[in-house]
């Protein structure tokens, strides 16, 4: 995002929490998870151009 001389990056995303106890060898599709299985991470980064 951008406004006037501002830059604002914003990245989001989430993985599956240890106790879902999902295998690396699947596809995290084949898992029925919870809201409370998931582990969401929103990253900011701001600077002016």
């Amino acid at each position: 995002m951008t406004r006037d001389m501002g830059l604002l990056l914003i990245s989001t995303q989430w993985a599956p929490t240890p106790e879902a106890q999902c295998r690396a060898d699947q596809p995290i599709s084949t898992y029925n998870l919870t809201p409370a299985q998931k582990q969401y991470t929103i990253q900011l980064q701001a600077a002016q151009k």
